[in-house]
């Protein structure tokens, strides 16, 4: 619907997380605008930029990463950068007269798309089957000699037939991808663009506000729609002439699911056209205060503030009437106002003319003060008179980020460097404010000294809610790719280096410097790459024709729940895989023997296969016999035997212990897979010593079968002085020892002895804990062959 208040052009910037420049400049449509390069003293432009469009609501606006213009439109016909109509950039389906007629979204899933949505104007015109209706078609980049174009096949096509004069857009929870909301009639549909592109079909969330279709719109709903900077709130304003009522609605906003609830309604019935309508809307920075405009026919306007976290919002002027009662009193704060915009500054800007022409842009200075708090600077900037018939028109532009939203980037560390990370004073002057962040600290500060890498999470909680931003802690990464490839013969291939952190300087192994070297030889190419961290490598293997060999890699063990990819895209041939895959890659999930044929771009042919085991099963008894322990003769108890991580019962995480007090002691060795190997040792207290501590079998069969192949003492403690003999049944020693360690084989100067029943005689001394005892055991043993 056409309003005789012009409303704010803004031209944001794709995503920086860490600075502000993503939002620096705003452009009117006569060239005018506002540079926030420094944004705590944003200055005027003037002719900065030619925009042939005499629309006065709804235009939308895409920038660059250098934050100059990509494309705008009005919603009717969209142009480029240099002010170029785009060739089939004409006969779009917004409305010449819409609130939001039109918003542009990047297509996560093609660098060179962009997604521009349009709705039809409520202008008091019947609409028809051609002209009503939510419908999208795709900006192309490499269209039209790469200056853009729009797709032919995708060009004005349908989302939805009944829709308002409202669109807007939201960030998904993933930061990365979008919802794009649009008003029905009977609601809100909201839909994802997301890695896949546009899902058609919408998260539809109910309205308790029914409002009236007809097919002239001057009878039913314009006004604007926004979410909130943190996407927990959304808001849209409501007209519905037929119903006599009008007003704004609240909700609450589920950023991963793209549901509405929670709806809280401020509104007021009308009598006649005189009476205020809704319009305007904005959040202040944190999502609590919500500014919005009212205006009637007579051009009254005036701007309230709403405390969203108020349970009850009564409305200030006795004109009006609360259809329902959630929250205390708004706060007006000036009159003769239109569209709002937060600033990058975290100051909202609002749009106003007068009777004269006269343009200016006013700014809520503070816009998360109370009402009776809030500094409104009138007249802030001059734009000086500008007809009506062309160019002071309202862009709504598109931003990634905000440098007010609590948004923490991701940060690549040199372990161990120490780290600290404070809160901007937005987030952290608060009264009353509680702020914790997952590593168990508290505070607008925190302190990571050694920094372990990983995710984390930092809550902010007030009265009202509580806000969350989750942040990653990586180590330095870098890559050549390809990783690996085939070269076929007089071929040749570029090798590029990725690093998340910024090179100082990349060499290769054949002395070439730069981000990428060119190969015409197969061959084992590695980059050594200095970042601010030190020196870090990477290597590409390029085979030739033939070389593959063990394309598929060596034999491994599969954990439960784990996925291995078996990749050979660098083929970039054909594949016969023994699952009856055709693809030139698989994902195994079960352990097993998996092959392949497959057949590289150069038409030389490879057969593989690889085994996936699957995981190991635990270990026991590997910490050895029960014994005894003392302070005087301390015993180590060793689980090294066994690969992997060591928790003991003492609490130690080593692989071997020390203890010298009696007890039971315990180990769990976490390995592969995670599985678990357990074992325990019982270490007595010593007490006497008897010749029950030291034992001899009664038989032994020396077969070479690795059991029971000896015959030896079985002795609980360190025995010393010692002497072993054995002695045949007609009295001839065959055998005779010093050592303990040391076992009869069952022979006698070399030759096997027979199957027979023999005597024997062990003598020494042991000293454990202090305690010293001789002792003397003899006995019968059967040799059994």
């Amino acid at each position: 619907m056409r309003i005789p208040i012009l409303t704010l052009f803004l031209l944001f910037l794709t995503a920086s997380c860490a600075v502000a420049q993503q939002s620096n400049y705003w452009y009117w449509g006569n060239g005018d605008g506002l540079d926030f390069t420094d944004p705590n003293n944003p200055t005027i432009i003037q002719d900065g930029h030619e925009m042939p469009i005499t629309h006065l609501e709804g235009t939308a606006v895409i920038g660059d990463a250098g934050g100059e213009v990509k494309y705008y439109t009005d919603g009717v016909s969209v142009w480029n950068g240099d002010d170029d109509l785009l060739p089939n950039g004409t006969g779009l389906l917004g409305g010449v007269s819409c609130t939001q007629s039109a918003i542009i979204v990047p297509n996560p899933a093609n660098d060179f798309q962009y997604y521009l949505f349009t709705t039809n104007d409520l202008t008091g015109v019947p609409l028809t089957e051609d002209t009503r209706g939510l419908h999208y078609s795709i900006i192309n980049d490499t269209l039209n000699n790469f200056n853009g174009d729009i797709e032919p096949d995708n060009k004005n096509v349908m989302l939805a037939d009944s829709v308002t004069e409202k669109l807007t857009y939201a960030f998904h929870a993933d930061k990365q991808t979008y919802w794009v909301a649009s008003r029905t009639f009977g609601g809100f549909n909201l839909y994802r663009v997301g890695p896949e592109g546009l899902d058609t079909v919408p998260v539809f969330s109910p309205s308790p506000i029914e409002l009236t279709e007809t097919d002239v719109g001057i009878t039913s709903d314009f006004g604007e729609m926004k979410f909130s900077v943190d996407g927990t709130r959304f808001a849209s304003s409501f007209n519905d002439f037929t119903a006599d009522t009008s007003g704004v609605e609240i909700y609450e906003f589920d950023a991963e699911s793209g549901q509405l609830s929670n709806p809280r309604i401020v509104g007021f019935e009308k009598s006649d056209l005189i009476t205020p309508l809704a319009y305007g809307i904005e959040f202040s920075p944190s999502g609590r205060y919500l500014y919005y405009t009212e205006f009637d026919l007579s051009n009254e306007l005036n701007l309230y503030q709403l405390d969203v976290c108020i349970d009850s919002i009564q409305v200030a002027d006795s004109l009006k009437t609360a259809i329902h009662t959630i929250s205390a009193s708004a706060t007006i704060i000036t009159d003769n106002i239109g569209q709002m915009k937060l600033g990058p500054d975290g100051r909202i800007y609002v749009k106003k003319i007068v009777d004269d022409g006269t343009n200016y842009v006013e700014v809520i200075d503070n816009p998360e003060a109370p009402g009776d708090e809030v500094d409104y600077l009138e007249n802030e900037y001059d734009f000086g008179i500008i007809e009506l018939n062309g160019t002071p028109l309202q862009f709504v532009g598109f931003s990634q980020t905000y440098p007010y939203k609590l948004e923490i980037s991701d940060m690549v560390l040199c372990d161990p460097d120490p780290l600290t990370i404070t809160l901007p004073p937005l987030f952290s002057d608060e009264e009353n404010l509680t702020i914790a962040w997952s590593n168990g600290q508290a505070g607008a500060s925190a302190d990571f000294p050694v920094p372990e890498y990983g995710e984390y999470i930092v809550n902010i909680t007030n009265d009202c809610q509580t806000i969350s931003d989750t942040f990653m802690l990586t180590p330095p990464m870098v890559s050549v790719v390809p990783e690996n490839a085939v070269l076929c013969d007089g071929e040749t291939l570029t090798l590029t280096v990725n690093s998340n952190v910024t090179p100082i300087s990349i060499t290769w192994n054949d002395g070439t410097t730069g981000p990428t070297l060119t190969v015409s030889d197969p061959g084992e190419y590695s980059a050594a790459v200095e970042l601010a961290c030190g020196i870090f490598r990477d290597t590409a293997m390029i085979l030739g024709p033939g070389q593959g060999g063990d394309i598929l890699g060596p034999d491994a063990i599969l954990c439960e729940g784990d996925e291995v990819v078996l990749d050979l895209t660098f083929l970039n041939g054909t594949y016969d895989w023994s699952t009856g895959s055709s693809d030139p890659s698989i994902t195994v999930t079960e352990p097993g023997t998996y092959s392949v044929v497959a057949t590289d771009e150069c038409g030389t042919t490879y057969e593989d296969e690889v085994t996936f085991f699957g995981p190991p099963e635990p270990v026991s008894d590997f910490l050895g016999d029960d014994g005894f322990a003392c302070a005087e003769d301390p015993v180590t108890l060793d689980a090294s035997d066994v690969f992997g991580t060591y928790l003991w019962s003492t609490g130690s995480t080593e692989s071997t212990i020390e203890v010298a007090e009696a007890g039971l002691y315990s180990v769990t060795v976490t390995g592969i897979c995670d599985v678990q190997s357990i074992d325990e040792v019982l270490l007595d207290a010593i007490t006497t010593l008897s010749e029950d501590d030291f034992q001899y079998p009664n038989a032994f069969t020396p077969d070479g079968d690795m059991e029971n192949d000896g015959f030896l003492a079985i002795a609980n403690v360190p025995i010393n002085d010692y002497q072993l003999r054995v002695f045949n049944r007609w009295g001839r020693e065959v055998y005779n020892t010093n050592d303990p360690l040391a076992a009869w084989d069952g022979s006698y100067e070399g030759e096997a002895q027979p199957m027979d029943v023999y005597v024997y005689l062990a003598t020494g001394t042991a000293t454990v804990c202090g305690q010293r005892v001789a002792f003397e055991k003899k006995g019968d043993l059967t040799l059994i062959r």
